[in-house]
């Protein structure tokens, strides 16, 4: 069974990096609003040019789609103009005090303690020292020599009394699964 590792507290993204990208994505909107402005306006000179008076007219009805590139991006420039004064005005504060791993969860009244993780146990037991194999057989309480698809039958209807969930003692059932990895290793072959 792998060891559970201690995974890092996930920072929130640093306020300057929000800032930035705000600032980028407003002043790409705000560039692709003005280029769609440019080449629509370009388009309907061209059908007037031409005399294609009802394209002219769909195009300048399609005005909307530059207005709206540009909207967004005054939205997203707003947003970089509001998170910049925020982190600029805490900055001496929010620059000194170093990062805070955020606090575990509260238990409720009535809600059980949590387990405390597993640790690595060894497998040495005064049998398994001198046979391992028949050290196996007995802690999953089978004769020796039995065949694998009888240990592993035996396994899956013992597996509901012996796994520590459903009651059954956490050395116990160390042991045992080491035993069953133990037998499979060998017999799987």
């Amino acid at each position: 069974m792998p060891r559970p590792t201690a995974r890092p507290a996930l920072r929130p993204p640093r306020p300057e990096l929000r800032v930035g990208r705000r600032l980028a994505l407003g002043l790409g909107a705000w560039t692709l609003a003005l280029l769609v402005a440019r080449l629509m306006e370009l388009a309907v000179a061209r059908h007037e040019q031409l005399g294609n008076s009802q394209l002219a007219a769909d195009g300048r009805a399609m005005a909307w789609v530059p207005a709206l590139l540009a909207i967004a991006g005054t939205l997203f420039l707003g947003g970089a103009l509001w998170h910049g004064l925020r982190w600029l005005l805490r900055w001496p504060h929010a620059a000194a005090a170093p990062h805070r791993a955020p606090r575990p969860p509260q238990r409720r009244v009535g809600q059980p303690a949590p387990r405390p993780v597993p640790r690595h146990r060894p497998l040495v037991v005064a049998a398994a020292a001198r046979d391992p194999h028949h050290w196996a057989w007995a802690m999953l309480g089978l004769v020796p020599g039995t065949p694998w698809a009888e240990i592993r039958a035996h396994w899956r209807r013992q597996l509901r009394q012996w796994h520590p969930d459903a009651g059954g003692d956490l050395d116990l059932w160390y042991q045992r699964q080491a035993a069953y990895r133990l037998l499979a290793a060998q017999l799987r072959r």
